[in-house]
């Protein structure tokens, strides 16, 4: 199989004045406006991984090393792009997807040294797009297309893919999706000619229609499963119901409420576990859109209006952090706003953006201690900020003026740092990084 080594290719393109770590642009390393376009950023084995572009070697993998960015493949040779994606950790090594024109896209592995296609899925230049990596019986399943039984259920055995299941016999696709680790299986959703799409568990050598929640040919279409102990939520939807939250514990389904009774729909969506308890975003005609849960006997209740009457304020981007639950949802006073619940009350975190319009945060990272996310103000639009989970500090102003450098992907680096992918209108979209707790005072005041 297509196997580089790393030595043949790595090429050190940059580093922080004296040696030190850069603050703020790392490298412009699509010189002028041209965007590198950093995506898929990931923390792995001392360095941050990611993909990006320049104008001698297209779209590949690079790493930084907490000082200098450097390129680590050059897949599809010379400018052509082979834009690799998708990058998880797995086993002590790094794999990710890569478009080369005479396989198309496959998997790839690297584990530090050498950078390996381990198969050929969909033979030839075809590619069998895969997607949905999830951990679960000891290894990776994931979702692909081999050209013969379309996009079915495959895993990675003893390094190399395998077809997992042919959930749908012959040519059709199952399409497998929101694959989920619950205790001994591996459950997601798929489509089969006798009962649509619907939820399936699988175990190492079998795999079963866990439940027919909607007769007939469409399906429940079931999503967001989130597990919490030894019960798997997920909304689904049937004639009768509408879209609900639903909940299997390993022997059967059941409706756990109609929150929208009858054939309207709540619409849950954002399921998260914190604290033994399911949060999620559901929909009533009476409280609009707001944040409800599940408590640990399997009860569920809206926790609060937030947004009063029919008004929603339409939580959602839960995550945990510093021992509460962090959330954006939207009042009248203060707009889309960023919030955290101790699980009783909902308290405001910071009126970035003071007034009704909010700052509509987004991208939250938690690296450390601190929490990174982006959001907009008036005065400098959308930039990074940092949370301890008591004030909220606007890191630095990237990009000048009311736009913003829409910061992103924001990741723990080596040297205590914080980098992200953010948008410059002399160099385009580029990779940054900044000290994790702070830019020192003498710094920002040179900046």
């Amino acid at each position: 199989m297509y196997r580089l080594l790393l030595a043949s290719f790595l090429l050190v393109v940059g580093c922080g004045p004296a040696g030190e770590a850069p603050v703020g642009l790392v490298q412009d390393l699509n010189p002028g406006t041209d965007a590198a376009n950093p995506e898929d950023l990931i923390s792995w084995d001392g360095y941050v991984y990611m993909q990006a572009t320049d104008p001698d070697y297209g779209s590949e993998i690079w790493r930084y090393d907490g000082r200098a960015l450097e390129r680590v493949s050059d897949i599809e040779p010379s400018s052509g792009n082979s834009a690799p994606a998708r990058f998880f950790e797995f086993d002590g090594k790094l794999y990710l997807t890569a478009l080369l024109d005479a396989f198309g896209r496959e998997v790839w592995m690297f584990d530090g040294t050498a950078l390996e296609q381990i198969g050929d899925i969909n033979p030839g230049p075809d590619s069998a797009m895969p997607t949905d990596f999830t951990e679960a019986l000891g290894t990776i399943y994931f979702r692909a297309n081999d050209g013969r039984r379309g996009f079915e259920l495959w895993k990675l055995e003893d390094g190399a893919p395998q077809l997992a299941f042919d959930v749908e016999p012959g040519p059709g696709s199952s399409n497998p999706g929101y694959l989920t680790a619950f205790g001994d299986e591996l459950c997601f959703a798929a489509q089969v000619a006798a009962v649509g799409t619907e939820l399936h568990c699988a175990t190492e050598d079998r795999v079963r229609t866990v439940a027919d929640i909607n007769p007939g040919p469409s399906g429940s279409r079931p999503s967001e499963m989130t597990v919490v102990g030894d019960r798997m939520y997920f909304a689904a939807y049937r004639v009768e119901s509408g879209n609900e939250l639903y909940m299997y514990d390993g022997e059967s389904v059941e409706l756990v409420r109609d929150i929208e009774p009858g054939e309207a729909s709540s619409n849950p969506r954002g399921l998260y576990e914190w604290d033994g308890y399911l949060y999620f975003s559901a929909a009533t005609a009476e409280a609009g859109t707001e944040v409800w849960r599940v408590d640990p006997d399997g009860n569920a209740a809206m926790m609060l209006d937030l947004n009063a009457g029919p008004a929603s304020s339409s939580p959602h981007a839960f995550i945990e952090f510093e021992g509460a639950l962090y959330f954006v949802a939207e009042d009248a006073a203060n707009g889309m706003e960023l919030r955290r619940t101790d699980g009783t009350d909902v308290f405001l975190v910071a009126d970035v953006s003071p007034g009704p319009l909010g700052s509509d945060p987004t991208g939250f990272s938690v690296v450390g201690d601190r929490m990174f996310f982006s959001a907009r103000d008036p005065q400098v639009g959308a930039e990074l900020r940092m949370t301890d989970g008591v004030s909220v500090e606007l890191m630095a102003d990237l990009r000048p003026g009311p736009v913003g450098a829409n910061p992103s992907k924001m990741t723990l680096a080596p040297g205590d740092q914080v980098c992200f992918s953010a948008t410059a209108d002399e160099t385009g979209r580029e990779f940054y990084c900044l000290p994790r707790t702070g830019i020192p005072q003498t710094e920002a005041g040179s900046n």
